[in-house]
């Protein structure tokens, strides 16, 4: 995931978007994703809509 310029939060499967990045694993097993952790690490603001549009497009991602 990352962080752009604007402040959005984005899926990077390249990992080569510019911002402020974190990795996430592709097991959706590991998923724990709580805005609390990732407005720490991206230090921002995820709302709750977000989050769950971000769990979507990885889930997504998972099963191509």
């Amino acid at each position: 995931m990352v962080r752009t310029g604007d402040g959005s939060v984005e899926i990077d499967p390249t990992g080569k978007k510019p911002g402020r990045g974190s990795y996430v694993c592709r097991d959706p097993r590991c998923w724990d994703l709580k805005a609390e952790r990732l407005n720490y690490v991206l230090h921002t603001r995820v709302n709750p809509e977000n989050l769950a549009r971000l769990c979507q497009d990885l889930a997504g991602l998972v099963k191509k």
